[in-house]
């Protein structure tokens, strides 16, 4: 029996007997999966593993030591860490499902609390490092599927900014992170800026003071603007601003749809007018 054969009965597996199964045989599955993280089969990361680490990490099937464990390994260099700084090759399927796998850790974790303080902290630094240094930005790649690095980056700094022990200040962390994934050349095209934009609003919507926000929107658009000095009117240039200039739309109509922040609506419009 071949790797996807053995679990695609993983995956076919009802939550009652992934339950079932004891923690040797549950180390043994994440391990199979974790080996195979670079696979460049979509079918085999989408349809065959994600539906298995979904369930493990959000149907309380993994022990608290395998949450922390799991948490661990997607943080290291062999994972969401592997061959950063590459761009086109295979590498980033490791690091985009390393990405997703975090996303659901961290998003289980808030209802949960498994993880410690210094836990949070280290995923914190680390997705943010990540974040500021990941250079493939491909969304769909043909023959392959998804690639979605920046797009999982998004659902990490969304999971981030949703759980409790992370402070106000952080969230200036996270919205430096964002800007990270902005001023990356892109282009965008898959529903990745909106789901940066609401990173965003997310923030907004813990608290965040409404001028610091309208102060760091305004940061964007100087430092495109600054890119064009100094640069001219480059390739870069025209791929960053629309980058910026569709992340302020989307977080426009974000805010619109949920008929709030009125005043900030209306400092948003007024900088894509200027763009």
């Amino acid at each position: 029996m071949d790797f996807k054969e053995k679990m695609s009965k993983y995956a076919e597996m009802s939550l009652k007997n992934l339950k079932a199964l004891n923690g040797e045989e549950i180390t043994l599955l994440i391990d199979d999966i974790l080996g195979n993280f670079a696979s460049s089969s979509a079918e085999l990361r989408y349809d065959v593993m994600y539906p298995i680490l979904n369930k493990l990490i959000s149907k309380n099937v993994l022990s608290e030591k395998e949450f922390s464990r799991l948490l661990k390994l997607c943080l290291d260099e062999q994972r969401l860490f592997y061959n950063l700084g590459q761009k086109g090759d295979d590498s980033v399927f490791t690091r985009a499902f390393s990405s997703l796998t975090l996303y659901i850790l961290l998003d289980a974790n808030r209802k949960k609390q498994v993880f410690s303080v210094p836990e949070i902290d280290n995923a914190f630094e680390r997705i943010l490092q990540y974040a500021e240094r990941e250079v493939d930005t491909r969304g769909y790649v043909e023959g392959k599927g998804w690639a979605f690095a920046v797009a999982h980056t998004a659902d990490m700094l969304q999971a981030l900014v949703q759980n409790p022990l992370i402070t106000q200040e952080n969230y200036r962390d996270i919205l430096g992170a964002v800007k990270s994934c902005l001023f990356k050349e892109g282009p965008y095209v898959d529903g990745e800026i909106d789901r940066l934009a609401t990173v965003a609003k997310l923030i907004m919507e813990k608290g965040f003071v409404t001028d610091a926000l309208e102060a760091w929107m305004k940061s964007l658009v100087v430092a495109v603007d600054e890119i064009k000095e100094k640069e001219g009117a480059t390739y870069q240039h025209f791929r960053i601003n629309a980058n910026v200039n569709n992340f302020l739309r989307s977080l426009y109509f974000q805010f619109k749809k949920s008929g709030d922040r009125v005043k900030l609506r209306v400092s948003i419009f007024e900088l894509i007018k200027i763009m």
